[in-house]
């Protein structure tokens, strides 16, 4: 019985991901199953990522600036470790209800966060048993006290990594994070809509931004059209930015 509990709660918990409408699913070359929700202006709210055979997986929740509010790895084997998300119509993450069990056993553990419209937390609890559960969870720490003395803090720049593709077709295109002096890569595939813009990584550094892109973007596939039989991929002599802010942009456009 509690293992037809724990499938239930399974299901129900990765099914709740879906309360968030504006998701994207893919997959890179080791076959993961990729889940991108995002915010209303474009950043990634949650990045759900399970392996091809979707036993163990990760979570991650940013705010709409990118920065990071909450990490947990999920699993489907030797009982649970699963989530419920619950979102803002803004995109914007409004509750996380974490669980992990182990199969069989009386240990839990659950907890739940709750944040606000801009991605602010406001409360933070959890339970368990027993009162020190051996399953090991990943929590999301309560805020951390406020320091009596005022310290100097470098400034946070925003790195976006973004593709933009200005065309009237529908393109895919393969990003690979360069790893500098090792021969291993990671690749994604992102398919994107005419005219659609997507913003697929940000890193924050302190003060200054990167000095290098990270990534290499590749055609893999487009739809040809009357009006569009080649397109190619650019990089814009000029990015945007802004005082605390870069964007590392490559444009799809039709090659005449």
């Amino acid at each position: 019985m509690k293992f037809i509990v724990a499938i239930l709660v399974y299901f129900v918990c990765s099914s709740a991901l879906w309360a968030q409408l504006n998701c994207k699913k893919l997959t890179n070359e080791k076959d993961d199953q990729i889940t991108q929700c995002f915010h209303k202006n474009g950043q990634v709210a949650t990045i759900e990522t399970w392996d091809k055979d979707r036993r163990m997986g990760k979570i991650v929740g940013l705010d709409a600036t990118g920065k990071q509010l909450f990490y947990y790895n999920l699993r489907s084997f030797g009982g649970h470790a699963s989530v419920a998300v619950r979102y803002f119509s803004n995109g914007q993450v409004q509750r996380v209800d974490y669980s992990d069990a182990p199969d069989g056993g009386i240990q839990f553990y659950r907890s739940t966060v709750i944040f606000d419209e801009h991605g602010k937390q406001l409360d933070f609890h959890e339970t368990n048993y027993p009162f020190e559960l051996l399953t090991a969870p990943q929590k999301t720490p309560p805020p951390a006290p406020k320091q009596q003395e005022v310290a100097t803090c470098a400034v946070l720049f925003k790195n976006y990594f973004a593709l933009e593709n200005t065309t009237s077709t529908k393109v895919e295109v393969r990003v690979v994070e360069v790893r500098p002096n090792t021969p291993m890569s990671v690749a994604t595939l992102y398919q994107l809509k005419p005219n659609e813009t997507l913003v697929f990584d940000t890193i924050i550094t302190a003060q200054l931004p990167l000095t290098d892109r990270k990534y290499m973007v590749e055609l893999v596939h487009f739809k040809k059209k009357r009006k569009v039989k080649k397109i190619r991929i650019i990089i814009p002599s000029k990015l945007p930015s802004t005082a605390d802010s870069k964007t590392w942009l490559w444009r799809i456009e039709k090659d005449d």
